[in-house]
C-alpha cells in the first residue's frame, strides 16, 4: 500500500480539486495529443445547468494561437472510459464465502498485533493514571505539612490534573478502539461490498481510475463525424506494456 501511494504521488495522475474540494475521477489522467499538456476541468453554468468538461491546459492559458480546445464533456469521457473497462472485464463472479474468508484472517492478523499495540498503551497509561493520583496526594500532605508553598501546590495540581484529563481521554478513545476491533461484521460486508462494485465496476472511481489507468491521449474534436482520436493506457500488469484502446466517434451516445 506504501508503494502504491508513492507511485500515485509521483505519477501523472495526481490530479487536482477543484472549488468544492473534490478530485474527479479522471482528473491529472487527461493528455493532449498535440502539445502534451494535460487537460483541466471546466465547470461552466449553475449546478442545475452546469456544463462540465475538460480542455487542454495550453489552450486555456495561452489561447487557440498556441493549440486547440481539445474539450470533451465531463460525462462523455467517463462513460467511455466506464464502457471500456466493463468490456474488459467482462462477466467477474466473486466467490463471497472465499473472500470473507480471506478478509477475516487477514484482519485477525492485524487484529491480534493492534490489540497488543493497544493493551500495552492502556496498561501504561493506567499506571500513569495512578501516578497522578499519588503526586496530587502528595502535594497535598506537603502542602499542610508546610514543606510546600500553597501557589507552587496549586500549579502543581492543576499540572497533575492536566496530565489526568488527557490521559483519561486516551484511555477512553484505545477503549473505543478495542471495542471496534471486536466488531467485524459491518466491516465484512463494507468490503464485500466494495468488491462487489469494483467487480461489477458500477460507477467510476477515482480509486478504480487510479488503479487502472496509466494515461488517457484525447486528440482533437474534427469538424466533420470523423473518428476523434483517444487512446487509453492500462496499468493491466507490470510485465506488459500498455495498452492502446482504439478510436471513438465525435458524438457518443
Amino acid at each position: 500500500m506504501f508503494e502504491k501511494v508513492q507511485a500515485v504521488g509521483k505519477g501523472v495522475s495526481r490530479g487536482k480539486t477543484d472549488k468544492e474540494k473534490k478530485i474527479h475521477p479522471l482528473s491529472g489522467l487527461l493528455i493532449c495529443a498535440d502539445c502534451g499538456k494535460k487537460l483541466k476541468y471546466k465547470s461552466a453554468g449553475s449546478r442545475k445547468t452546469a456544463c462540465n468538461c475538460y480542455q487542454c491546459r495550453t489552450y486555456t492559458d495561452l489561447g487557440k494561437k498556441y493549440c486547440t480546445s481539445h474539450s470533451i464533456s465531463e460525462k462523455q469521457i467517463e462513460d467511455i472510459v466506464l464502457q471500456d473497462i466493463r468490456s474488459m472485464l467482462g462477466e467477474v463472479k466473486i466467490d463471497e464465502e472465499k473472500a470473507k474468508e480471506h478478509f477475516l484472517s487477514e484482519r485477525a492478523k492485524s487484529g491480534r498485533k493492534n490489540r497488543i499495540s493497544y493493551e500495552t498503551e492502556l496498561l501504561s497509561l493506567t499506571d500513569r493514571l495512578s501516578e497522578l493520583d499519588k503526586l496530587i496526594q502528595t502535594a497535598f500532605e506537603d502542602k499542610v505539612l508546610g514543606n510546600l508553598p500553597e501557589s507552587v501546590c496549586r500549579d502543581l495540581c492543576e499540572k497533575y490534573q492536566a496530565e489526568k484529563d488527557c490521559t483519561k481521554g486516551k484511555i477512553a478513545k484505545i477503549a473505543k478502539r478495542l471495542a471496534q476491533e471486536e466488531n467485524s461484521g459491518g466491516e465484512t460486508e463494507s468490503y464485500l461490498s466494495r468488491l462487489r462494485k469494483y467487480a461489477r465496476c458500477e460507477e467510476l472511481t477515482r480509486e478504480i481510475c487510479l488503479q487502472l489507468i496509466e494515461f488517457i491521449v484525447v486528440g482533437k474534436k474534427t469538424d466533420d463525424d470523423a473518428p476523434r482520436e483517444l487512446h487509453i493506457y492500462y496499468k493491466l500488469s507490470a510485465n506488459r506494456p500498455l495498452t492502446d484502446r482504439g478510436n471513438i466517434p465525435n458524438t457518443f451516445p
